[in-house]
């Protein structure tokens, strides 16, 4: 077999060398495209469980004189600082202080105060009423079933698209 030439001024390849090296990158290749299709497949599942999670919270979160609490709750794409190989993703948090109608300089923040409880003035103490915790922990294993479930759709649908092997 004839050896395969790379280009002006570069030594001839073997063809054996050169598809090792064509097998090489294509592995590369499809490496990168299928941890892209995890990490849309990841913040997708993050969204359905922060959905699952936001009812949880909602049904324990004290509705009170206002309902302001339980309304303010909601789902928000996470937008902050990510460390390397962090996924941005989505989470249930709070109203803003503007959205539950408390005062920007008054003291102390409602949501937080039931969810860890507060000192009160006299030096009591009011017990937490954990909601967003209690929330996430009742749906833990709804939120993994449903990230298992779409990455094991993922490595399905990669597989039959690419003829990979993934065991």
């Amino acid at each position: 077999m004839p050896p395969v030439q790379r280009g002006a001024g570069q030594p001839p390849v073997s063809s054996g060398f050169a598809i090792l090296q064509g097998a090489k990158n294509l592995d590369k290749v499809l490496q990168k495209k299928f941890l892209a299709a995890a990490r849309r497949e990841l913040v997708k599942s993050s969204h359905e469980g922060a959905q699952q999670v936001l009812v949880a919270a909602q049904s324990r979160a004290s509705v009170g004189d206002t309902g302001k609490l339980w309304a303010g709750l909601n789902v928000e794409r996470h937008t902050g600082k990510m460390r390397p190989g962090q996924i941005r993703g989505w989470r249930v948090s709070t109203g803003t202080r503007e959205e539950m109608g408390i005062d920007a300089k008054a003291k102390g923040y409602y949501p937080a105060a039931v969810e860890f409880g507060y000192k009160t003035k006299g030096g009591g103490h009011v017990a937490p009423r954990s909601y967003l915790r209690a929330g996430l922990l009742a749906c833990e294993s709804v939120v993994i079933a449903i990230t298992g479930g779409r990455l094991r759709r993922m490595i399905t649908s990669f597989q039959t698209r690419t003829g990979a092997d993934m065991s």
